[in-house]
């Protein structure tokens, strides 16, 4: 009859054992713009870089029409979704963070473009001089022609001021 000691040990040694021999598995790996095996079949072209150009035009001018409180309904697909720092927000301002009286500016802009679907990330700034107040805020923009026409249209916008 075995000792507690060495039936301990064999009771270990097997644990370790099942456990030295399953591994969990790897995690997958993250999409990124700079990665674009992982988020398509090909890398990006020239007239992706074109496209992508285009894209941050109207995600600019959709920004800038903001924060002139102007109608800027062209820019984007009827029915498009606009969230704002989690409330719905079908006309002007549409951003997060914008108000009378103040001006935009774009920090950074990173756009990645695969077929027919664009994707922004934007951060920007709203700025009132006259107040003296300013917020940081970015947006998550996802763009597609509309059917039959050149350009883009934004589909889906959600912008949140930083905390």
């Amino acid at each position: 009859m075995p000792s507690k000691t060495t039936g301990s040990a064999l009771l270990l040694l097997s644990v370790l054992g099942c456990a030295g021999g399953s591994r969990a598995p790897a995690a997958a790996p993250v999409p990124t713009p700079t990665n674009p095996a992982i988020i398509g079949p090909s890398a990006p072209t020239a007239a992706d870089a074109d496209l992508a150009d285009a894209a941050g035009d109207v995600i600019t001018a959709s920004l800038q029409a903001d924060a002139r409180q102007e109608d800027a309904d062209s820019l984007y697909l009827r029915g498009a979704i606009v969230i704002a720092d989690g409330h719905r927000r079908d006309a002007w301002p549409r951003y997060a963070g914008v108000e009378p009286g103040g001006a935009v500016a774009i920090g950074g802009m990173q756009v990645v473009v695969r077929d027919r679907l664009i994707w922004a990330v934007v951060d920007y700034r709203w700025y009132s001089i006259a107040d003296n107040l300013a917020r940081q805020c970015q947006a998550t923009v996802l763009l597609s022609p509309p059917d039959g026409t050149r350009g883009f249209r934004i589909v889906h916008l959600h912008s949140s001021i930083a905390r």
